[in-house]
């Protein structure tokens, strides 16, 4: 799967996250083995949440504030 944004800086902290990070810091959430049969699920809504979280996190194009 390709991703227009490889990585995010995340607001508040600066952290760089990669695609492979979000999805470990995503799922570690449904850890529990009922989880499991919805899997395919929690894939797909991780993906939305990635493209969703890119739209709002895009990198800044221009300097903002008094210059």
């Amino acid at each position: 799967m390709s991703d227009e944004y490889p990585t995010l800086t995340l607001q508040g902290t600066g952290e760089c996250i990669t695609r492979d990070k979000f999805r470990e810091y995503f799922m570690k959430r449904f850890y529990d083995p009922a989880c499991r049969v919805e899997k395919q699920a929690l894939m797909h809504l991780e993906t939305k949440v990635w493209h969703e979280y890119t739209k709002f996190a895009q990198p800044l194009s221009a300097v903002l504030g008094r210059g």
